[in-house]
This record gives structure tokens, sequence and C-alpha cells, in this order.
């Protein structure tokens, strides 16, 4: 199908049949044309700041897109909020997975020049990105910072197609801060941790689709939630700090052949825990869902642990 859009619509077909599938799902960054081809200046299709596009291919920092009926090449910076369409094959571009946790034998400040800090407890279970002869280096905010090899014991992620029942295969850390969300800073830790207590322990089965909100909605008081800090007009909501859990498990599971079905950002410039575009917003009609592609169950392990949230998948036992 592919190739005959390309051949009809004069593009070329260089990039073969393995790319005659849509690979992401991405959004417009700005107002763009489409091009016929990259760098060319012929103009195919206009593509409006927030449109839904389909991404086919890549090709020396252009992006083949379909959009309205028409395929175009665009620039790399011109899309954002990536989507992989096949879990099992396509990891978001410029994703890079964490390795594996350390479990803290001793309290350890974790900070980075923009994040004021937090410290971590004894016990405290921290994604790895990085472990070197040296240290553990951990994703914090939208930096680094590393602790010594000796403040933990660590545990790999163990590969998800060489999983047996009870392995760890994947997980995610964000952080937050005493004063984050001041004045209302324990209403929003009050609703991380409700979300974490609900999400906690939850599995999905083989061909099973995990929705959040059936899970940890509504975000109601009858819920037990409470006015929090949010990104609103008014800045405040009920349920207010639980996308931060939401943003945990959506990083845990982008490494995982889990496809997401529905997800949301924020906004385009994100929240300040993580990377732009690897937040997962929620609410009352935006929900964050995925369907577990493995041959065998998951179960999810979430915990708030001072100022840190980790968020861990397991091989689930069988039933």
């Amino acid at each position: 199908m592919l190739a005959l859009l390309l051949l009809f619509s004069g593009f070329p077909v260089a990039l073969g049949a393995e790319k005659s599938e849509a690979m992401y799902e991405a959004l417009a960054a700005c107002d763009f044309h489409a091009r016929r081809e990259p760098e060319a200046n012929y103009r195919v299709v206009e593509v409006p700041e927030g449109a839904r596009v389909k991404v086919f291919g890549e090709q020396d920092g252009w992006y083949l897109i379909w959009y309205n009926r028409e395929m175009g090449w665009v620039k790399k910076e011109w899309l954002w909020a990536f989507r992989s369409l096949n879990a099992a094959k396509y990891t978001i571009p410029g994703y890079e997975p964490e390795i594996g946790v350390v479990t803290l034998g001793e309290t350890q400040r974790i900070t980075t020049e923009d994040f004021k800090g937090v410290d971590a407890a004894p016990g405290a279970v921290l994604t790895v990105y990085q472990a070197t002869e040296t240290g553990y280096t951990l994703r914090v905010w939208r930096g680094e910072d590393t602790i010594a090899l000796s403040a933990g014991e660590w545990t790999p992620f163990t590969p998800w197609q060489d999983a047996q029942p009870g392995d760890l295969i994947g997980g995610f850390t964000t952080y937050y801060s005493e004063t984050q969300g001041y004045p209302m800073q324990a209403e929003r830790q009050h609703n991380i941790a409700l979300g974490c207590s609900l999400l906690n322990g939850a599995t999905v089965q083989p061909g099973e689709r995990f929705s959040f909100n059936a899970l940890c909605g509504p975000y109601k008081q009858t819920k037990g939630y409470k006015k929090g800090p949010n990104i609103s007009e008014s800045g405040v909501g009920v349920g207010g700090g639980v996308c931060q859990v939401t943003t945990s498990l959506y990083n845990a599971v982008l490494g995982l052949p889990l496809q997401i079905t529905e997800w949301s950002p924020h906004r385009s410039r994100g929240v300040s825990y993580v990377p732009i575009a690897r937040d997962a917003s929620v609410w009352e009609n935006g929900d964050f869902r995925f369907f577990n592609y493995l041959d065998y169950p998951i179960r999810i392990w979430a915990q708030p642990q001072n100022g840190a949230v980790t968020v861990l998948i397991y091989r689930a036992e069988e039933e």
C-alpha cells in the first residue's frame, strides 16, 4: 500500500517493504508544510500545530509522515509526543531504557542543578540508567545524579524474553521535593500515595488491556483524593499529583512490548520531573491504557518513598 502511494505521489520508494507500516503516531510541534522529498522546497500538505500524524520512516533527520490523505517529509524537530504503533518492534525515538534498580542501604541525597533534592532513605528502591565501576547513574528530573556502588544492592532487569515468574523486567523512578506543589504539597503527596496504593499489586494477563482510570479513578473526594496542584487553568483539582504515578508507570512500560493504546502528555513543554514528552496525564476524560502482548502476565509494584516514586514491572506467577 505504501509503495503504491509513494509511486503515485512521486515519492521515492527507498524505504523498502520493511517500512510499509506506520511506525509511530506523533503530534505536530508547530505549523509546517510537509515536503515531497527531504530538503525539497515543493510543499505537499499543510500540517497545523497539534495535528496527529502517522510516521512511516526516517531518513537523514527527516520523517516520512501521513496526514490528511497525503504523504510527505518533515524535519525531526517538527514532531513530538511519539507513540509507538508496534511496541515489540519500534521504540520511541531517543528512548534509552533503565537497566535495573538499586536498593539503598543508607540514606542518599538525590539532587540535580534544577531539583532541590530529596533524602532517599534506606530500603528505597531506585531505578538506574547506567552502572559503572564507580557508581550508579540515576535519571533525576531532566538531569542525572550518581551515587556510589556501596550505597545499595544492585538488581539488573531481566530481558523480558528470558524472564521467569518473579523476575523483574522493567521500571522507572521519578522524584519530587518536600515543597513541590506549595502550599498544597501535603495534598499532592497524599494523592501520589493513594494512586500508588491503588496501582500496587495490579496484574495484567496476556491479551488483557490495562486502564489507569479504571483502577485508580475516579479522581474524586469520594475515592479518597484531595484537592491538589495540577496543570489546568485554575492550577488546582481533586487528585492533583496522581499524574506523577501515571508518568512513572508510562516510563516503566516504554521498554517492554506493552502496546500503549491511549496516552497524552500534559503540554508541549512537559512537566519538570521528566524529559519533554515523557509525561502521562490522566483526568476524567483522558486515560493511560496499554495492551499486554507478552505471553505471560505482569505484576505492577508501585511505591512512594520519601520523594521518590518507583514503579516496577515483574513477570507474575501463572494463575
